[in-house]
């Protein structure tokens, strides 16, 4: 699972939750993609979020 949190941070996680925190206010899309163990890449998920 290979978070993208649209402010510049990215996070790689064995497990499909991550917890992030903003630190300025604002609008961001985050991004999911999902690699499976043959290295096949999911479609990106993508949702946007304010803070």
């Amino acid at each position: 699972y290979n978070w993208d949190f649209g402010d510049g941070s990215t996070d790689t996680q064995t497990v499909p939750t991550d917890q992030h925190t903003y630190s300025v206010s604002g609008t961001y899309t985050i991004t999911l993609t999902i690699t499976d163990g043959a290295g096949q890449t999911s479609p990106l998920v993508t949702q946007q979020v304010t803070v």
